[in-house]
């Protein structure tokens, strides 16, 4: 079953400058936490669940791990109090997870319409949604196992040698080279161009009732979903076109953010929208990572112009950006925003100074998950209805999002469930629910008028 609780104890070590990085970007008002909703049928015991979950998070160490002050600096250190599952709904508002206080991951299982739904919240020096997702799996896994009776497939034991390496960054080497004055380039445009913000409407005076109440709207978390034939239509376009769904989500996320800003004039200022999007960096080589950060920040930017130029030939515009995403992977150049980090963590009230003066890094903040049933729909039977089985019951659908960010007021995340896209949003309190509401709605607008396009 699971690995004894002090497993990997000793591979935590100090805090990498990534994780450093998330520990002092964490804010009251935009805290460092992605956040996931896994919804089930009724048929979860509640009871196994939590009886899983201590299994399962037996297998992470970072999960059940504080920061502690050292004379080296942050350290990570095994907590005596662990993670456990509440009952009930998770608030309304997420607040900030103090990892010198406790450790990083909060859970709810609560009642709904459907059946029951887990909530999880993470502080992101923890690990990245790759991690969460395969503490997700053991978690499923164990829950299975203790329904069913039956041993199932896990990965073997995760490698402590791996988590003592998950921040190290010198042994990739990138496909394509890039040039000094490049470079130089590139850092300018970061530092020195700062991108438009998304414009806030003046604050509601009185929140929509609907919202209000809505248990869509528990934690800031907002979610729409694509029809099982938008979704198809929208997979064999972008086969067709030979880009991603990711290329073409960031694509569309521009138009939005250009056409939500044209809307409030005078309230925002520059010519340039940045997205960002976090950047895979696990090879074969992690294959049995447990939960940790593994991954870099890309920054995709279009001016203005650029995009106002991409609505004569959408298809072009979407196609640069898939060109730019590879030119990325190839040159591994998200890898630079690491090697600052690096180069600033050595002075901590470097690195602290840089983010307390750092205004915001985009206009909005994107992650593609891909499908979900990838890890998971292969250790499980599939239901009729396209859903899950797990043990005696069904996983409907996970959503999820990444946190936004100080003047980053949207962040989206983006998943297949079982053919069906589903977009989620978490948003600031300035930008405010009802706005998050609208946006989301007009961008989801966008994706159904994109799929359903000719050509």
């Amino acid at each position: 079953m699971a690995e004894s609780s002090e497993a990997g104890s000793e591979a935590l070590g100090q805090l990498t400058a990534f994780e450093k990085y998330m520990v002092w970007d964490d804010h009251a008002d935009a805290p460092m936490t992605p956040v996931v909703q896994v919804d089930f049928d009724s048929a979860l015991d509640a009871d196994d669940l939590h009886q899983a979950f201590d299994a399962a998070l037996k297998r992470h160490p970072l999960l059940r791990a504080r920061v502690s002050e050292a004379s080296g600096g942050l350290r990570w250190s095994p907590s005596h109090e662990l993670p456990q599952i509440e009952m009930g709904l998770p608030p309304t508002r997420y607040t900030p997870i103090d990892l010198h206080a406790q450790t990083g991951l909060r859970c709810w299982l609560a009642e709904r319409a459907h059946g029951k739904s887990l909530f999880l919240q993470w502080h992101h020096a923890c690990c990245d949604g790759v991690g969460m997702r395969a503490f997700l799996i053991d978690l499923l896994l164990e829950y299975a196992e203790i329904r069913t009776g039956v041993s199932l497939a896990k990965t073997p034991n995760y490698s402590h040698e791996q988590l003592a390496n998950r921040g190290d960054i010198d042994g990739f080497r990138p496909k394509q080279a890039i040039g000094y004055l490049q470079k130089l380039r590139n850092a300018y445009y970061f530092h020195f161009q700062p991108p438009v913000a998304l414009a806030c409407r003046a604050r509601e005076q009185s929140t929509n009732e609907h919202l209000k109440e809505s248990s869509e709207s528990l934690g800031r978390l907002l979610t729409c979903e694509i029809s099982g034939e938008h979704s198809r239509l929208m997979r064999e376009k972008c086969r067709k076109n030979h880009i991603s769904p990711n290329s073409v989500a960031l694509a569309l996320l521009f138009l939005q953010c250009d056409e939500w800003n044209k809307r409030l004039p005078g309230l925002q200022t520059g010519q340039r929208f940045r997205l960002l999007v976090p950047f895979d960096l696990r090879t074969s080589d992690c294959s049995q990572l447990s939960a940790a950060n593994r991954m870099s920040f890309a920054f995709v930017g279009r001016t203005r112009r650029q995009i106002e130029n991409a609505l004569g030939d959408f298809s072009a515009f979407a196609a640069g950006i898939h060109e730019e995403m590879q030119y990325n992977r190839n040159t591994m150049l998200p890898l630079d925003f690491l090697r600052g980090l690096e180069l600033a963590a050595r002075s901590p009230r470097a690195l602290k100074g840089l983010l307390a003066a750092s205004n915001r890094m985009a206009t909005a903040v994107l992650t593609y998950t891909g499908d979900v049933a990838r890890g998971i729909g292969r250790k499980f039977p599939l239901a009729s209805d396209g859903s899950v089985q797990i043990g005696d019951c069904r996983l409907l659908r996970i959503v999820a999002a990444p946190p936004v960010r100080r003047n980053t007021h949207v962040a989206i995340g983006i998943c297949q469930n079982w053919g069906k896209f589903l977009i989620s949003a978490a948003v600031s309190d300035a930008f405010g629910l009802e706005s998050g509401r609208a946006f989301l709605d007009e961008y989801q607008a966008r994706w159904r008028d994109y799929a359903s396009r000719s050509g």
